[in-house]
């Protein structure tokens, strides 16, 4: 009996050390950035442009501006039609598609305001995220998620996991 609670105790252990591995990084506000994140900051803080997610990829739609926050309203994640099944699950919550394109191959990051899950996705496959880096303290920027793209290709990202309609996001170059 001793045993079977020592092996239990033993996994549980586990389990916590290995849940705050997982969220490592994510305390601290937005002066706890490694990156250089001022220009995000510096354009988080001007109006925003709102507009709608996408429910499914469109062609015809427009790319949005790099390096202006978007205030983008999410819809119900059974309502929207991932490009790409999203890496983690959305269980419930808001979810949306909004198209970019970028102007020269490079690492650019995705930047949200709040707690989301972010997929890049190019034809159908999603695309390998470079690095990340978020703080959960930070009132602007929760995480920031940087990704090879390329020029002349239509990217989506995907949103989901959000517990909020709405989320600010920004895609900026990496200086």
């Amino acid at each position: 009996m001793r045993l079977v609670t020592l092996v239990g105790l033993a996994a549980f252990l586990a389990a916590a050390a290995e849940a705050r591995q997982a969220g490592r990084g994510m305390e601290g506000g937005c002066e706890a950035y490694a990156w250089d994140m001022r220009r995000e900051m510096a354009a988080w803080d001007q109006g925003g442009t709102t507009l709608a997610a996408l429910a499914a990829g469109s062609p015809e739609a427009a790319a949005v501006p790099l390096g202006r926050r978007l205030d983008v309203k999410l819809l119900p994640v059974g309502d929207v039609r991932f490009a790409a099944a999203p890496e983690r699950k959305p269980e419930a919550g808001y979810a949306g598609l909004v198209p970019v394109s970028v102007p020269a191959d490079g690492t650019y990051r995705v930047s949200a305001g709040s707690r989301v899950w972010l997929d890049v996705v190019a034809q159908g496959q999603r695309i390998p995220s470079a690095k990340f880096e978020g703080h959960g303290g930070c009132a602007k920027v929760h995480k920031s998620v940087a990704f090879a793209l390329k020029a002349g290709t239509r990217y989506l990202v995907q949103v989901s996991a959000s517990e909020k309609a709405e989320v600010s996001l920004m895609v900026t170059p990496e200086p």
